[in-house]
């Protein structure tokens, strides 16, 4: 079994139910015990977030056995991949099978509703799910840059008076120092200012 773990608790006041046999990666991942799984849960319907892996064509195959209404929510387009005339035939006709057996289908964005469209599938048959980001993860202007410096820097316990080099430099000879015989390093800052003689008499 590979170790790992998530960085937050996302089973916490959730019922779940992890299938076996374990496995060592995705590749390996199977679609046995799904059967057994829904037979005890009995769900009002299922979500599923693929149709071309192994497990997701097992649970569509489980579901539609048992007559679960089935939630489709994939990444779906027709951009991401450029395919012959005869694989773009077979693939529609093999998507247009899935998407019948749906109940529900959820385009994460408008290709993705694009590709249901072109596919037939009717608009009440869809309910957009798009992806929820944190937009501030991918600020980068400068006023985004300057709150998100201080921010860190007050959880870090830094004040923000422009001494970062300060903590800097004696971190970098610490790690020098780890190496067999040291390291030699050099260093070209500019506009430090006061903090001139402090930086000499750190770096030696």
């Amino acid at each position: 079994m590979a170790n790992f773990a998530w960085d937050k608790d996302l089973t916490t006041g959730t019922k779940c139910q992890f299938l076996e046999p374990e496995a060592e990666s995705y590749e390996q991942v199977t679609g046995k015990g799904i059967g057994k799984a829904l037979d005890e849960i009995r769900p009002e319907a299922a979500l599923l977030c693929g149709y071309n892996h192994p497990f997701d064509r097992a649970a569509l195959q489980e579901c539609r056995k048992r007559g679960i209404p089935i939630l489709l929510r994939a990444e779906t387009t027709d951009h991401a991949v450029r395919r012959g005339w005869l694989k773009s035939k077979i693939r529609d006709w093999r998507l247009r099978v899935i998407y019948r057996e749906c109940a529900v289908l959820l385009p994460i964005g408008k290709r993705s509703r694009e590709h249901y469209r072109r596919l037939g599938v009717p608009e009440e048959k869809m309910v957009d799910s798009p992806y929820c980001v944190d937009e501030a993860s991918f600020l980068w202007d400068e006023s985004a840059r300057e709150r998100l410096r201080a921010e860190q820097r007050t959880r870090m316990g830094i004040e923000d008076r422009g001494e970062g080099i300060m903590y800097l430099l004696p971190a970098i000879r610490q790690v020098m120092r780890r190496f067999a015989g040291g390291l030699r390093a050099t260093f070209v800052m500019e506009e430090i200012g006061p903090y001139l003689l402090n930086c000499i008499r750190i770096c030696g």
